[in-house]
């Protein structure tokens, strides 16, 4: 069994008010998805900040179903921990069209 660990992804930060940095948080996210896919991990554990806040605008929820859509496609089973930030996540799978694979541990 392979894991890979990610944290603080921050989907939807466009820090700075600048637009390149938006994408800069989904292209780091791409990244993490197609490591898990390279490496045939089993499982793909966020842990914590998937999202930057709790309000997710459609296109980040957008970016976001892509690439655990891509994760799924793959096999691999995406766990991530809720927090304060994520805590939105709890109703992903009436939200996250096509990622029910995507479970949510509640500390």
């Amino acid at each position: 069994m392979r894991f890979l660990h990610a944290a603080d992804i921050h989907l939807g930060n466009q820090q700075y008010n600048h637009d390149e940095r938006f994408n800069d948080f989904y292209r780091g996210f791409q990244k993490v998805a197609q490591c898990a896919i390279d490496e045939a991990v089993t499982v793909c554990l966020i842990a914590g900040d998937l999202f930057h806040k709790v309000a997710i605008d459609s296109f980040t929820l957008i970016q976001a179903e892509h690439e655990l859509q891509r994760m799924q496609n793959a096999g691999i089973r995406v766990l991530a921990v809720r927090e304060t930030t994520t805590a939105y996540v709890t109703d992903s799978r009436t939200r996250l069209h096509g990622c029910s694979h995507l479970r949510v541990n509640v500390p």
